[in-house]
């Protein structure tokens, strides 16, 4: 499985590559709406300013077939960073599965050798051979918490 890094990495990227693309839109929107209300607009400006904003809409990937674009598309649009954020969501939480069973299956195979090697006769044998008892897995004190992941860096 790809490493938290990495998937911390791609969410971090489509979100920013997400903002820029709906920034670059809502300017080319603003700048369009703005050119149609000027009186002083010509129709070359308009053509232009038009034009900017189909080109924005095609680079993010919202400009449907016939050049058709739903205006709801940009204030409810389905970000692929959500899908990305949801899937970091799942590692972290699989990570920290993962880790619960093994220190589980750890403890428990612990339990099982202590528990067979003190039992009579085998106690005498382990004793003289050097098998001493093994230790429980106990976490460091700032394992307990959830790792603290920050999109800010």
């Amino acid at each position: 499985p790809p490493s938290r890094s990495n998937i911390v990495a791609t969410v971090k990227g489509i979100a920013g590559l997400e903002e820029r693309v709906f920034t670059k839109i809502a300017e080319a929107r603003s700048q369009l709406l703005s050119t149609m209300q000027n009186p002083n607009s010509t129709t070359e400006d308009k053509i232009a300013a038009d034009g900017k904003l189909n080109q924005a809409l095609r680079d993010g990937g919202l400009l449907g077939t016939g050049g058709r674009f739903l205006s709801i598309t940009e204030n409810y649009p389905q970000l692929k960073s959500n899908e990305s954020f949801l899937k970091l969501q799942d590692e972290l939480a699989g990570t920290e599965n993962r880790l619960a069973t093994a220190r589980n299956d750890y403890n428990n195979a612990a339990q099982d050798y202590n528990t067979t090697r003190n039992r009579f006769p085998t106690v005498l044998i382990a004793g003289l051979m050097g098998f001493k008892e093994q230790a429980y897995f106990k976490a460091d004190e700032g394992a307990r918490q959830a790792p603290q992941v920050n999109f800010n860096q």
